[in-house]
């Protein structure tokens, strides 16, 4: 297996291959209905208003909770707890401001700095 950052590089090297959308999860959760309607112009899908209702809906966290028998794995994880928060960084609650500098420190050791910043922030990537 390779490392964490290899991992990360890897996809970033490839980011401009006309096969590959990276997408970031906060931009995802901040404006689904974009970023969903982004993902199906890339996959060359037919994308309308009703069916953007369509994926609001049934990707809400609300649906997921109430149908996680259908989204959570079965006997994996205790009841209901595989569909958390559905919200991004909370990571940052789990770890003091030590661990946190430290971590944000290494990232911009071990990425590029453009890659650094859209993992730290996300947005629309321009490959040029």
């Amino acid at each position: 297996m390779w490392s964490f950052w290899e991992h990360i590089n890897d996809w970033w090297d490839a980011r401009h291959l006309p096969n590959l959308l990276l997408v970031h999860y906060a931009d995802l959760i901040g404006n689904k209905r974009e970023e969903a309607e982004r993902i199906a112009h890339f996959l060359g899908l037919d994308w309308t208003s009703s069916v953007g209702d369509m994926v609001c809906q049934y990707s809400s966290l609300d649906y997921m909770k109430f149908h996680s028998d259908k989204f959570q794995p079965p006997g994996r994880f205790k009841p209901n707890t595989f569909i958390n928060k559905g919200i991004n960084g909370r990571w940052k609650d789990l770890l003091t401001d030590r661990q946190i500098r430290y971590y944000e420190d290494l990232i911009y050791q071990k990425l590029e700095p453009d890659c650094a910043d859209w993992i730290m922030n996300g947005g629309h990537l321009s490959i040029g």
